[in-house]
């Protein structure tokens, strides 16, 4: 995908990222102390004196003319990266460097150069999935403490964040991943042959480790509501209607009986072993149908998976 990977602060503590991600579709660089022309020619010995002269340390002064140059030379198909509302940005970037006069309050950093991003930066990887924190390796996250302008990635770093750039999994994680959907897979085909009264018992147990409260026992005394739910932080309520299996008209009354409830911020019905379609306007109406895979991840990321394993012997 890419011969090169580079990281780029966008501005001292970031004060450019709003502007060059969501504005103007650039990446930038300050260093107006170092001249455009001599930076297009190429005249890297000249740029490094003009420093010198400026007062800058030759070792300083070569560190400098590093990150500028890796900002002028980079090709079309290097990836550039950064960090912005707690999720990783990438982009690339046309070859054009242009000069930008800010009214920036750093007279170092004006004139700007900038480079138009080839389409737009994106936070998504090419699946569609947001590259949040949660998602990115610690390896590739302690680029946030960088405190130079730019950073190349080293070829090991490089090839992690193309790869989660393109929606994969890195290998040392492979097997994980296919072991925690076979686990998934199997707590649902458990889940689907609870006794009825376990299965509402287990529904009870996971909204109870989410953090809900009942407030009345299972069964409850609203006829259209099993579990009758309160989040003590936030307040809000929570309506669950539980059935092994149901559908057809059965189902979609329980749906319309939620819906008309007031006061209850999440309404949702519960069943392992639906008999038919899901009616597709549940979500409109604002109930959420929960299924025995969807139950499965829950077990499996509340640690309940032994639960349902010993009741289904």
């Amino acid at each position: 995908m890419a011969s090169r990977v580079i990281y780029i602060k966008l501005g001292r503590g970031g004060k450019w990222e709003r502007e060059c991600i969501e504005e103007r579709q650039t990446i930038r660089l300050g260093y107006g102390e170092c001249p455009h022309e001599d930076c297009l020619a190429r005249r890297w010995d000249a740029v490094k004196e003009g420093l010198v002269r400026q007062g800058h340390a030759k070792g300083i002064a070569t560190q400098h003319v590093e990150h500028v140059r890796r900002f002028y030379e980079a090709e079309r198909d290097t990836v550039w990266i950064t960090f912005y509302k707690n999720k990783l940005w990438w982009c690339r970037a046309e070859r054009d460097v242009v000069v930008v006069v800010g009214k920036d309050e750093d007279p170092g950093d004006s004139p700007m150069k900038e480079r138009r991003v080839l389409g737009t930066w994106t936070c998504e990887d090419l699946d569609g999935r947001v590259l949040d924190f949660t998602r990115l390796s610690g390896k590739l996250l302690t680029l946030r403490s960088h405190r130079w302008t730019t950073a190349e990635l080293l070829p090991e770093l490089a090839e992690y964040a193309v790869l989660k750039i393109n929606g994969g999994v890195p290998q040392s994680a492979q097997a994980a991943t296919g072991a925690r959907k076979a686990l998934v897979d199997a707590t649902a085909d458990a889940i689907r042959s609870l006794h009825w009264r376990d299965f509402e018992i287990l529904v009870d147990l996971l909204f109870s480790r989410a953090g809900w409260h009942r407030t009345s026992e299972v069964g409850g005394v609203q006829k259209d509501i099993d579990l009758d739910l309160e989040m003590p932080i936030t307040d809000e309520r929570c309506a669950v209607q539980v059935k092994s299996s149901i559908g057809g008209s059965d189902l979609m009354k329980g749906i319309e009986s939620l819906a008309a409830l007031e006061g209850y911020k999440h309404k949702y019905v519960v069943v392992h072993s639906p008999e038919g379609k899901i009616p597709e306007s549940a979500t409109k109406m604002g109930v959420k149908i929960i299924q025995a895979n969807g139950l499965a991840e829950w077990c499996v990321g509340l640690g309940l998976v032994d639960w349902v394993v010993n009741k289904a012997c």
